[in-house]
């Protein structure tokens, strides 16, 4: 059965110190290889694109279930729209793959808030694009709890781009938060947010063999 839940990404860019619960949660997978080549690797269900089209807009594309999702408190930045150079740290675009745009929001004197409305309670797995375009530096807090998951994790040393892809299940907490702290740098980042199904488990396959296939026999 369906069940609706609300899953508020709320994205709190603030001093470190704000930050209290010291418990780690490590990402489902760490992903430094994709960059901005995201197209056909994340957002099968759907995707939030940061500033992507303009500094007062975001490119989305809700998922099947999810019925709305909001953006308030956050300052928007576009480092290279379109991108000339084809620097693959810049997001492809959806409609166009061989362009590419380098955005983001940002702690800019707010504290911005994704809110998604979800209408089911299975798990899925939400991925998050950081890039630190301009700088080397940047270092941030994310503390994350809601939907099975509790604690921070710390991302840091992406000016190439990284994936940070966690696993969420409303059925544990139907309200998700993600606040973000700057550790190190000017202001902490975030440049996009894709929905994908949790992937199978890996299955075994075994061979039947005769018996007389499994004994290695030793000449005298």
């Amino acid at each position: 059965m369906r069940a609706t839940c609300l899953l508020s990404v709320a994205v709190a860019v603030a001093a470190l110190a704000g930050a209290a619960n010291a418990d780690v949660v490590p990402a489902a997978a760490v992903d430094t290889a994709t960059q901005g080549d995201w197209l056909g690797v994340y957002g099968s269900d759907g995707y939030i694109l940061f500033s992507y089209d303009t500094t007062s807009g975001d490119r989305v594309v809700l998922p099947s279930y999810v019925s709305g999702i909001g953006v308030a408190g956050a300052s928007r930045w576009i480092w290279d729209n379109p991108d000339p150079t084809g620097d693959v740290r810049a997001l492809q675009d959806p409609l166009s793959p061989s362009d590419r745009v380098a955005a983001c929001i940002y702690s800019g004197g707010g504290a911005p808030t994704v809110t998604i409305d979800c209408l089911q309670t299975d798990p899925f797995r939400l991925a998050v694009y950081m890039v630190d375009w301009d700088t080397y530096d940047r270092q941030e807090l994310l503390d994350i709890n809601g939907g099975g998951l509790s604690g921070t994790d710390t991302v840091g040393d992406f000016h190439a781009g990284k994936w940070y892809v966690y696993d969420v299940d409303p059925s544990a907490g139907a309200t998700v938060t993600v606040a973000m702290y700057a550790v190190t740098g000017v202001n902490a980042v975030m440049s996009a947010m894709a929905f994908d199904p949790i992937p199978e488990p890996a299955t075994l396959t075994l061979l039947a063999l005769p018996a007389a296939a499994l004994i290695r026999r030793r000449r005298v």
